[in-house]
């Protein structure tokens, strides 16, 4: 097997001959060093490695969710790389923000809605035209408030509100507001292709934002 000093020769000479990086997860970048977290001493044995072979990620290894992708490029030699290097703990990392999204059409109807709810056990479901359109987001709240004021809506569109969106750059701790006020966000993807759209990330369960893949113990 491969050591990771190996590993990084091969890529670092690939790249060298004009080919583009290899794309790998972090939980296998991790595997090379003999490790699945990401604890204080392997990121600084990564980065050194790193640093030997002329190398950085794209995201940083450190940031991003730990079953997510990233990109081998060469460092860049003024030092722009160490300042990618960003020990904050945000919204991307978090495994709910990479699971595949759960959602309705506007003109789905509410007994849809109502069995998709409560089959999965959701609290609210982002109402989405197309994978990169979102329209609102239904939820228990906005369906018995329309309800409760005998309104004829027999359509999803008719329950919606507007949706709380915040990028996957965004810190855990400057979403929790928005979390605290409205029991979920959306998180959007930097990268905005059809592939990657829009992930939901619940405020409850509240094993979300506890110790799990990906969380603050990777």
């Amino acid at each position: 097997m491969s050591s990771s000093s190996d590993h990084l020769a091969a890529i670092s000479e690939r790249i060298k001959n004009g080919v583009a990086g290899p794309t790998e997860t972090v939980q296998t970048v991790l595997s090379w060093f003999g490790a699945e977290r990401r604890g204080i001493w392997v990121v600084k044995q990564i980065n050194a490695a790193l640093d030997a072979h002329d190398l950085m990620t794209e995201p940083s290894f450190e940031s991003t969710w730990i079953d997510g992708p990233i990109r081998f490029v060469r460092k860049a030699k003024n030092g722009a790389a160490d300042a990618l290097l960003d020990p904050t703990f945000r919204l991307g990392r978090l495994e709910a923000a990479n699971k595949e999204i759960v959602s309705v059409k506007p003109n789905d109807s509410l007994d849809k809605v109502i069995t998709l709810m409560l089959t999965s056990d959701f609290s609210q479901l982002p109402v989405m035209g197309g994978q990169r359109d979102v329209k609102g987001v239904v939820s228990w709240k906005t369906i018995g408030s329309r309800l409760a004021l005998n309104k004829l809506c027999t359509q999803c569109k008719d329950f919606m509100e507007p949706a709380q969106i915040l990028s996957e750059e965004v810190s855990l701790l400057e979403a929790v507001d928005v979390i605290a006020n409205h029991d979920y966000v959306l998180v959007q993807r930097t990268d905005k292709t059809p592939r990657r759209p829009p992930k939901v990330l619940h405020l409850w369960p509240p094993k979300l934002l506890h110790p799990g893949r990906g969380d603050l113990t990777h």
